[in-house]
């Protein structure tokens, strides 16, 4: 369904003031908005507004141009009950409803939780959000904790079979090889507790000084392995080659793995005018491209298929970086 309107500006926070006393409030925060589809989607004059409706006088409303995982980290008090979420895009002033999203906030003390859009246009969409009730903090999101892989190695074999890529301040995963140490305990622990492709280890067996000291250590054999993992935080971006110019990035000489390091963002280049468009969700150094139009490839394949994009059309990179924490 459509209708008009659809402003984005600074959050609207609504009027509670008229609320009872005896009405118990909470702290809301809205955190981002990840899953969309990036297909067909225009690169300018794109709106992306959520609305909550907390039993106040007025929704809620925040918003975002031009972003597809868009970061809100927007904070707002409301009646402890059902917080409703509805998510729209907003094009040229018309605006269609993608989804909606109920969490049940009235017994919560402090609570984290992705909220799957529903009954919208889009599926496999979700909102994160976090609440706390008076004299609570806001909960981590374990999803994007630090956590420890420790793993029994009583022969001491240095087949661990985890393939990295030590370039930076950690080791990337790229590959769990088949039937190694690491393989061979991830088929049996839990799903919270995996090695996981993808992710970062920042410390093996004591070791914590970059990539390449931990990637040496874990060559050494150990009758006990101790990865020290934190997980990766992924978003995309949408560059436009329309108008020329250089993806504006440096890069290793020889890029090795699954995923594209982002050694330094130059000036003048694709990937800072999105920096400068979205200063909340900017690439940084020591960020990866593990994406180029929702295809994954090797180091190289990636770089190329940016290259070889058509410059008629956007391109949509998925940016993987060490997790942070939210709770601000």
């Amino acid at each position: 369904s459509y209708r008009m309107g659809g402003t984005c500006g600074n959050p609207k926070e609504a009027n509670v003031e008229k609320a009872p006393d005896a009405i118990m409030k909470i702290r809301v925060l809205v955190v981002k908005l990840q899953g969309l589809p990036a297909n067909n989607v225009p690169l300018e004059n794109r709106e992306l507004l959520v609305t909550c409706d907390a039993g106040m006088d007025a929704p809620f409303e925040m918003c975002k141009m031009n972003a597809i995982d868009p970061f809100f980290a927007v904070e707002f008090e409301a009646q402890a009950g059902n917080l409703d979420f509805t998510v729209y895009e907003v094009i040229d002033g018309r605006e269609a409803e993608l989804g909606r999203a109920t969490l049940d906030a009235s017994a919560l003390d402090c609570h984290v939780e992705d909220l799957q859009l529903q009954g919208g246009s889009v599926s496999g969409a979700f909102i994160t959000v976090k609440v706390k009730a008076e004299g609570n903090e806001y909960p981590e999101d374990e999803g994007l904790a630090e956590f420890t892989v420790s793993i029994d190695n009583p022969k001491k074999s240095k087949n661990l079979g985890v393939e990295v890529d030590s370039t930076g301040p950690s080791c990337y995963v790229s590959n769990i090889k088949a039937n190694g140490l690491v393989d061979r305990y991830n088929k049996t622990a839990e799903d919270a507790n995996i090695l996981p492709i993808g992710g970062y280890i920042v410390a093996y067996n004591g070791v914590s000084d970059g990539g390449s000291a931990i990637e040496k250590a874990m060559k050494k054999a150990a009758p006990t392995v101790e990865f020290t993992v934190r997980p990766a935080e992924k978003f995309r971006i949408a560059i436009d080659k329309s108008a020329g110019g250089i993806l504006g990035v440096d890069v290793p000489a020889r890029p090795v793995g699954n995923a594209v390091f982002v050694q330094k963002v130059k000036d003048g280049g694709f990937v800072a005018k999105w920096n400068e468009d979205n200063p909340e969700q900017e690439v940084k150094p020591d960020d990866r491209i593990i994406e180029v139009n929702g295809k994954k490839g090797k180091a190289k394949e990636l770089i190329d298929m940016i290259k070889k994009a058509p410059k008629t059309e956007k391109v949509v990179l998925t940016i993987s970086r060490m997790a942070s924490s939210y709770t601000e």
